[in-house]
């Protein structure tokens, strides 16, 4: 024991908690932020596939509007449409997201989806 009545180690070993949590939690903080942006990238990524089948059902059943189906993407995306020899419509969302600012890089994410024209009404 020291003067304070501390139990100690053998060579004066007190402290080693304290500097192995300081040197930790840069780590655990990193952590932390990765997981963030890759749940980040991933919302993203769900909307822009819920936009992209949206968009190819509206086409799919004649609707010139399928622009309307980018309310559901996240800002700034862009929308690519495709007509296949094989009578179907296929769309792709794609979006530019950062997560955290100009701290972290940016990420691409997409979302595609085909449909099949349906029938002229009588």
């Amino acid at each position: 024991m020291n003067a304070a009545g501390r139990r100690t180690g053998p060579h004066g070993e007190s402290g080693y908690a304290t500097v192995e949590l300081a040197l930790s939690l840069p780590v655990i903080v990193m952590l932390l932020l990765a997981g963030m942006f890759g749940i980040s990238a991933a919302q993203a990524q769900i909307r822009c596939a819920d936009a992209a089948r949206d968009a190819a059902l509206a086409l799919a059943r004649g609707h010139d509007d399928a622009d309307a189906a980018l309310e559901y993407a996240p800002p700034d995306a862009q929308m690519s449409v495709s007509h296949g020899a094989d009578d179907n419509v296929h769309v792709e969302v794609s979006a530019q997201v950062s997560p955290a600012g100009a701290w972290l890089p940016s990420v691409i994410v997409t979302g595609s989806a085909s449909a099949a024209m349906e029938p002229e009404g009588p």
